[in-house]
């Protein structure tokens, strides 16, 4: 495991107590993939603009997603209640 997993769950519970990642964990089922190594696999986060890359964030660990708000900003959509 990287370090960022736990600073990224830190990070959210020093924010407002992780209420995003605690909403979503009433649901969630543990699940082992098929393989091994499958575990190991990061995702990330793109937004794209007349098929160019105009945000690009790769996660690199388990827990240490792109903000939201960086996300939406790049797609053009407000964040603003």
């Amino acid at each position: 495991m990287e370090k960022s997993t736990p600073e990224s769950i830190l990070k959210r519970w020093n924010k407002d107590g992780a209420k995003d990642l605690l909403g979503v964990l009433k649901r969630w089922k543990p699940w082992l993939p098929p393989r091994p190594d499958q575990g190991y696999q990061q995702g990330g986060s793109f937004v794209f603009r007349d098929g160019v890359a105009t945000y690009v964030s790769y996660d690199v660990s388990t827990g240490a997603h792109a903000p939201l708000d960086d996300i939406f900003e790049a797609a053009g959509v407000s964040t603003s209640k």
